[in-house]
């Protein structure tokens, strides 16, 4: 569960609060929720690295990390049914484990059992990660603009909601156009998930055009991979006004 996080301001008051001069990163839910997921899903180790490091670039002040207040509350509905997962697996495994202890000597259990403490222990650290980038984000509140915007693209079927009906995604999706339009300048603006498949066409492997159109208009970008989010360096974009159309 999170609690605390840093400012909760909004999209009237970005300009002032956040800074221009900066690179800006926008966390959807599952970018972060995947934080808790890492030793579930056999990540490599690189995935966890990218966190650390972008945490640290968000600690040290060099780059902005914003969510929605939309966001931060459905990854705290959803935190309690990954850690019954983890409880699950942490059970499956040491039950199957036990079946060996009557074949194996006991100073190896011993020794395996220490192992196994020690590696669901690091579960705490990955949640304290969590709620370290959390601590630092600033938090957006939802607004009428991004209702609309949202409720537009569900009815038209437009990505996020071209392959499926999801007026969350579309509400984080027009919060982070609205908070880059308030913004302004003409840093790098990424917007961070891990569903690739909600912003491509139907039927195709590639971007939906108005996702496509919109990146170009307002000068922003959609990452699908944490490591490449890190590892991408900020480039300038065309230094032309920065809007937000909302679609009809």
């Amino acid at each position: 569960m999170i609690t605390k996080t840093g400012n909760s301001i909004t999209t009237s008051q970005v300009a002032e609060m956040l800074s221009q001069e900066k690179p800006l990163i926008f966390w959807d839910t599952c970018s972060l929720l995947n934080i808790l997921e890492l030793a579930m899903n056999k990540k490599d180790k690189d995935v966890l690295e990218a966190y650390k490091n972008i945490y640290k670039l968000i600690r040290d002040k060099r780059v902005i990390s914003v969510t929605s207040y939309y966001s931060l509350v459905e990854f705290n509905n959803n935190t309690e049914r990954v850690e019954k997962r983890q409880i699950d697996d942490q059970t499956e495994l040491k039950g199957n484990i036990k079946k060996f202890a009557i074949v194996a000597p006991q100073r190896w259990m011993k020794i395996i059992y220490c192992v196994l403490n020690r590696v669901f222990g690091y579960d705490s650290k990955l949640e304290s990660l969590v709620k370290s980038i959390y601590k630092h984000t600033y938090i957006i509140k939802v607004d009428v603009d991004q209702k609309n915007f949202a409720y537009d693209s569900l009815v038209n079927r437009q990505a996020p909601s071209e392959r499926k009906p999801s007026y969350g995604d579309n509400l984080l999706w027009g919060a982070f156009l609205s908070t880059s339009l308030a913004l302004g300048g003409t840093k790098k603006r990424i917007f961070m998930t891990l569903n690739p498949e909600d912003f491509k066409a139907k039927g195709s492997n590639n971007l939906a055009t108005i996702i496509k159109d919109e990146m170009s208009r307002n000068g922003v970008e959609v990452c699908f991979d944490i490591k490449k989010a890190y590892h991408r360096h900020p480039i300038r974009i065309n230094n032309a006004k920065i809007r937000i159309k909302i679609r009809t």
